[in-house]
């Protein structure tokens, strides 16, 4: 709730809103800040398409927003450093770049989370006890199995694996 409120801060503070759209604003993040936690007891209760679609869509809201946050913060300060508060032309392009620059970070780690790195590394044999001539050793990490990725993205990746090796 608190990063939601701190979102409210820097848009308000960025663009120029008027009062009826820091309403609309203000209702729309109130109903998105409970949205992950909320998604995510509905689909312990309800694992249907709808709840992994809702929960899918709030993980990725929660992405975008920290990147958004970090970013416009970043605008702010460059704002108060070079005195372009009243610049509207500059402050309209800094939150164009943060709003661009967030939604391609966002794509950009969701693409990454569904296509991980398999690296193949051969170690010297010496490395290692004489017990494990002849084995492979396969380390996996940060699949993130749950609602979004389940048992097949495992299998896929599993498979996508053994290929390498």
């Amino acid at each position: 709730m608190a990063m939601h409120g701190l979102l409210f801060y820097v848009l308000t503070h960025l663009v120029a809103v008027s009062k009826k759209y820091k309403q609309f604003l203000g209702i729309g993040l109130a109903i998105l800040a409970p949205s992950f936690i909320v998604t995510s007891v509905l689909l312990h209760y309800w694992d249907t398409f709808i709840t992994r679609w809702a929960y899918f869509v709030s993980g990725w809201w929660l992405g975008f927003m920290w990147y958004f946050i970090l970013l416009a913060l970043i605008g702010l300060v460059l704002i108060s450093i070079f005195h372009w508060q009243n610049s509207f032309i500059i402050r309209g392009s800094i939150f164009a770049l943060v709003v661009i620059i967030s939604f391609a970070i966002t794509i950009w780690g969701g693409w990454n989370g569904r296509n991980p790195i398999i690296r193949r590394i051969v170690l010297p044999a010496d490395s290692f006890n004489s017990s494990w001539k002849g084995k492979t050793l396969v380390q996996i990490s940060d699949l993130h199995l749950g609602a979004v990725y389940g048992v097949d993205y495992l299998n896929e990746t599993v498979d996508r694996i053994v290929i390498t090796i």
